[in-house]
């Protein structure tokens, strides 16, 4: 049997927040892949108060430590498809990942149409392999 518990890094990604009235992406913290084999960005919904709210995940690399070089990271790279990860107003307590195995990212959760939705944390997990 594999334990879990020492074979995992988790790290905050996006923290909670109150409800905004903007379209304005959430964006994580810049996860640094740097001697990690993996990640896991899990995002965990609480309860979506707005009737038609839509959100769409997006995950960047690059190699600049302030991703001003970011790129999308390319479908190959990822486990899941960001399309996967995204999710509307009827996702109430749920959890949406994306993961990957090789590329320093970030990732956004960008709302459309949220007039009182609240932020979603989010929360990846670097994995270890073998341990």
């Amino acid at each position: 049997m594999h334990e879990l518990h020492n074979n995992i890094d988790v790290k905050r990604g996006i923290s909670p927040a109150a409800a905004t009235t903007d379209n304005t992406p959430f964006v994580s913290q810049i996860l640094d892949m740097q001697g990690q084999h993996s990640a896991e960005f899990l995002i965990l919904c609480g309860s979506l108060a707005d009737a038609d709210a839509t959100f769409a995940v997006l995950a960047e690399e690059g190699e600049n430590p302030g991703l001003s070089d970011n790129t999308p990271v390319d479908d190959r790279d990822l486990v899941g498809l960001e399309a996967q990860a995204g999710f509307d107003f009827s996702a109430d307590n749920k959890v949406f990942s994306l993961a990957s195995d090789r590329v320093a990212s970030a990732t956004s959760v960008s709302p459309s149409r949220r007039p009182t939705t609240p932020a979603m944390p989010s929360s990846p997990a670097f994995g270890s392999p073998g341990r």
